[in-house]
């Protein structure tokens, strides 16, 4: 199974063929660590996706929680 994320629609880069700049999340409307908890394990591939993810504050503790999760299915 492959798995993508869109972690955030924040984009600091303002690529001329990307317009997800210009309508931006805020940090609390993004998927938080509660909801991707719930994500199943046993994704083969996963593709953390969006605007620009690293501007993800708690980009660490996504990433911590996909390696568990696949890890322990937990």
């Amino acid at each position: 199974m492959d798995l993508t994320v869109i972690s955030t629609y924040r984009c600091n880069s303002k690529c001329q063929m990307c317009y997800i700049c210009q309508n931006p999340t805020h940090p609390k409307e993004e998927i938080s660590l509660e909801t991707l908890s719930k994500l199943p394990s046993g994704f083969d591939n996963l593709n953390v996706s969006g605007g620009e993810p690293t501007l993800r504050k708690d980009l660490g503790e996504v990433i911590d929680l996909f390696v568990r999760i696949n890890a322990t299915g937990k």
